[in-house]
């Protein structure tokens, strides 16, 4: 199952990308003020979920008259309003008996402390989701990030050719490995969030990471590294 998390980030993705990832997914779940950036592109998500505090009048209304289904929550509540969406895609994917290959957005921009706290859900996440046959990702505007536990793999395709490559340990200690990039790195030990894994450059078609052990943040930026390729966004590392 191919689903959708659509957070409320104080610099949210554009209508366009919301657009396109809406269209590719199979059920798209609103996180509180997701639905505002929902509502905002005219797209009607499969679910709400959310204790409402940072939606207004008017999308709690669109949220009552569209007559999807709403999953509401006291303000007081022993988790985030991001954590309960994984959960509720979580638990759609097992419903269907297909694994799940989940894109959140509109999760990072704005705040520093908020974007750190969603890598801290990708991670507690992304094991059970990748064990299970499927994929984690993170997709913004600027970047494509995909979660690598240990024993995950990213195949980078020809389109990510040019583009500055990054990867970010979220675990004490991780360990992978890279090929058909600027600098090779061959089963290098990173500490968490070390930045000796940051601005790689993609030689080659055939680029791909693989996580050795702990767990990665490996982030492909759209805008590509030399001049003749600035400006491509198109669908990079699907």
């Amino acid at each position: 199952m191919r689903g959708l998390i659509v957070a409320g980030s104080p610099e949210p993705s554009s209508k366009e990308l919301l657009a396109r990832l809406h269209e590719e997914a199979d059920y798209t779940i609103a996180a509180d003020r997701g639905a505002a950036l929902l509502h905002a592109a005219k797209i009607v998500p499969d679910l709400f979920c959310g204790d409402e505090d940072s939606i207004g009048p008017e999308t709690r209304a669109w949220v009552a008259s569209a007559r999807f289904p709403e999953e509401r929550f006291p303000w007081k509540k022993d988790d985030t309003d991001l954590g309960l969406a994984f959960r509720f895609a979580e638990l759609e994917a097992t419903r269907r008996e297909e694994p799940l290959d989940l894109v959140v957005t509109c999760a990072s921009g704005g705040r520093a402390d908020h974007a750190l706290g969603v890598f801290g859900v990708l991670a507690e996440h992304a094991g059970k989701i990748v064990s299970a046959g499927g994929s984690l990702a993170l997709e913004e505007d600027a970047f494509l990030c995909r979660i690598l536990p240990a024993g995950s793999s990213w195949q980078l395709g020809p389109r990510a050719q040019h583009h500055t490559f990054s990867a970010l340990s979220l675990a004490e200690r991780s360990r992978i490995t890279e090929v058909g990039m600027l600098w090779s790195v061959e089963h290098s030990d990173l500490g968490l969030l070390d930045d000796r894994g940051v601005s790689n450059r993609i030689e080659s078609g055939d680029a791909a990471i693989l996580c050795e052990e702990g767990m990665v943040a490996a982030f492909l930026l759209k805008d590509a590294h030399e001049g003749e390729h600035a400006g491509e966004r198109q669908e990079l590392g699907a």
